[in-house]
């Protein structure tokens, strides 16, 4: 993961990078926090959502989930979480409090200027990246024109 104030330029996004070790492919998912609400980033993710939240959900989301999380705050592997006794206990799965751009824009006045620039130019800027390969050291940068 690289963010920003590593040298990234205002063209420039921060992003998750996801390897696929089997396809030898690296995901990189853009993010930006949505300044000037400091618990509130935003995810471009693989799935073709915006996504919404704290860092640590941002990345949870980015992650495919790698780990599941309970109401009572215990952390489990998603691939053994079938199996918990916790959930014979009565607790129950909670997922990531992530919302949508709707939702963010109800509850907050700012405009991401990537937003901005692609309802100005009518078509997506910045999406997540697939590459060949390991590259986990390049920034994401919007596609301009």
């Amino acid at each position: 993961m690289q963010r920003r104030g590593d040298g990234l330029n205002d063209l420039e996004y921060a992003a998750f990078n996801e390897r696929d070790v089997i396809l030898n492919l690296t995901y990189k998912q853009p993010f930006q926090e949505m300044i000037p609400d400091p618990r509130s980033f935003m995810l471009r993710s693989r799935s073709g959502e915006e996504v919404f939240g704290a860092f640590h959900e941002i990345e949870t989301v980015a992650e495919g989930a790698p780990w599941l999380e309970m109401s009572n705050g215990c952390r489990f592997p998603a691939a053994v979480a079938s199996t918990s006794s916790a959930i014979d206990a009565g607790y129950e799965w909670s997922s990531p409090p992530v919302g949508d751009r709707a939702a963010f824009r109800a509850r907050s006045r700012y405009s991401a200027r990537v937003w901005r620039q692609e309802e100005r130019l009518g078509k997506k800027l910045l999406d997540v990246q697939v590459t060949e390969g390991l590259t986990a050291v390049t920034p994401m940068l919007a596609i301009l024109g």
